[in-house]
Order: structure tokens, then C-alpha cells, then sequence
């Protein structure tokens, strides 16, 4: 287990879309690596993201859960089967506003360098993470990339939230309804209680949407649809873990100790992490990069 390495970027625009081009072409100047190399990079999940179950799939796990406070802990651990190349270039980024002479943090992620798509970020109103979801033939995929003129890779949509969405409920509208390239599940936390939802995406708007409630106050993601059987022992085990802390138990430790268990942490699990946009600082104290 190793600490992440931490880099500042420092933004006077929040242009998306347009920059991206300029982004890629920075990085892959600055690296000596292909333009195309870093575009395939940072499209790699909407590449990969479709009705695939034959092959090899990636696995997450995402936990959004609300305690008898009402504090929000979003547990996040990232799975990919390419772990030893991106376990070396995993970095947790703050990406900074300058406001007069004094510099803010705008938002924060966990991503990889060469990257310049989120996949797990927060900012002060709200966390976010993206697990897989396959659904539909890779044709739909291509399909959208020309419908959307290519201005929808999902991990481009996160961080354009993360950074001008001001609230949480402004995010999970933007969320649900913006076209995309590829289905996902994103699972948003945020301030205040009852904050907390998955949002299953198809990749023309939600499928479904669940809320955190009085009744229900935690929520698992793994890589399977939450209304249908589930076989799934990353989830399972989860939900299992979760019920017996109880809601009265349920904080930092407890989150990391469920995150940490096997089979949420694997021999595909990149990093560990649990965010809390009540206390923005937690990331950084809970992102382990797994060795």
C-alpha cells in the first residue's frame, strides 16, 4: 500500500470540450508519447463499456452511506485488469481556482497522470465515482461518438460537474439526462442528509435512479443492475459487512474496513478510497494506492 503522489492544477477557465484537444496535445508534448496513445487513454472506459461478459470485465465497488448524524462517506475502490501500468502513474489531484491573489481548491480527484477525465472526484457540495456497467453491443457506442460529435466521454462529464455544478441536486439532473457515449453506473454523495443516489445509466439518459432514505441508508454498487438477482459477492459481502456495523457504527474505519475486505479489495483493486464533501480534506487521508 502506498501513499498517492499529489499534484496541483491550476485552471483560470472551466471550458470543456473545446480544450480537450489542447489538453491531450499538452500532455502527449509534454511526455513524448503519441496524441493518439493519450486520447485512447482517456476514452479507454467508454471503449471498453458494453454488453462484454464473455471477456474479462473491470470491477468496482462504490458504497454511499449515511450515519445517525447524518454524515455522507462515499467508499470508492477502482478495479482494472491493467493494474501494474496504472498503479504506477495513479495520482490524487487537486485541480485549483485562482481567486485574486489567493489560490481555492475547486475540486479533487483520484486519476491517472496523462489523464484528464475523473472517474472518482469531489468537490465541497458533492462526491462522485464511476463503476462499469455492460449494456448493448459496441455499435451503440460508436452510434452515440458520432450522435454526441464525440463531447460526451463519461469521465469528461464528471469532471465538467465537479467543476461548475454548484449543488448536488443540480449534478444528479446533469447526470441523468446528459447523452453519453457508453452505459455506467455514477454514485453521487453529497452534504446533506438523505444526499446519496445511484444513477444507472444508459447512454441516453438514466435507466434508474435510487436515493438514499429513512429506510434505506446505504447504498452498494458493484457492476450489476441493482433490480435484477444479484450473484455478485462483491455486493453481497458489502451489504453483509454494512448491516451488521448498523447505521449507529457506520464511519471512516468502518468504511475502509469494508472497502479493504476481500472480495471488494482483489488482485484487480488499484486504489482505496472514501470521500465525504462535508470534509473534502478525507481523501486525502484515505486514498491508498494498493501494491
Amino acid at each position: 500500500m502506498s501513499t498517492p503522489r499529489k499534484f496541483e492544477v491550476s485552471k483560470k477557465h472551466d471550458v470543456f470540450y473545446f480544450s480537450i484537444s489542447f489538453r491531450n496535445t499538452g500532455i502527449a508534448r509534454a511526455s513524448g508519447l503519441p496524441v493518439g496513445f493519450i486520447v485512447s487513454m482517456n476514452i479507454l472506459y467508454d471503449i471498453a463499456a458494453f454488453d462484454r461478459k464473455h471477456i474479462l470485465q473491470m470491477g468496482c465497488t462504490s458504497i454511499v452511506a449515511e450515519n445517525d448524524d447524518g454524515l455522507i462517506l462515499h467508499g470508492r475502490n477502482l478495479d482494472y485488469g491493467i493494474g501494474d501500468l496504472l498503479k504506477n502513474i495513479t495520482i490524487l489531484v487537486d485541480f485549483v481556482r485562482s481567486q485574486g491573489q489567493e489560490k481555492k481548491i475547486a475540486y479533487s480527484g483520484v486519476t491517472f497522470a496523462l489523464s484528464t477525465t475523473l472517474l472518482t472526484g469531489q468537490n465541497d457540495a458533492f462526491s462522485l465515482s464511476l463503476n462499469a456497467r455492460y449494456s448493448g453491443p459496441y455499435i451503440y457506442n460508436i452510434f452515440m461518438e458520432f450522435f454526441t460529435h464525440f463531447r460526451t466521454p463519461v469521465g469528461f462529464l464528471l469532471r465538467e460537474v465537479l467543476s461548475s455544478s454548484k449543488t448536488y441536486s443540480e449534478a444528479v439532473d446533469i447526470l441523468s439526462s446528459r447523452h453519453l457515449f457508453s452505459p455506467s453506473y455514477i454514485i453521487i454523495g453529497g452534504r446533506e442528509k438523505g444526499e446519496g443516489a445511484i444513477i444507472s445509466r444508459d447512454r441516453w439518459r438514466a435507466a434508474d435512479l435510487i436515493k438514499l432514505d429513512e429506510d434505506r441508508w446505504f447504498l452498494v454498487e458493484t457492476n450489476s443492475d441493482h433490480w435484477r438477482k444479484d450473484m455478485d459477492k462483491r455486493r453481497i459481502t458489502a451489504v453483509k459487512m454494512l448491516k451488521a456495523a448498523g447505521r449507529y457504527g457506520l464511519n471512516v474505519d468502518t468504511m475502509l474496513k469494508v472497502l479493504h475486505t476481500f472480495p471488494m479489495k482483489n488482485n484487480l483493486t488499484l486504489f482505496t478510497t472514501v470521500m465525504s464533501a462535508r470534509y473534502p480534506s478525507l481523501i486525502k487521508k484515505t486514498t491508498f494506492i494498493w501494491s
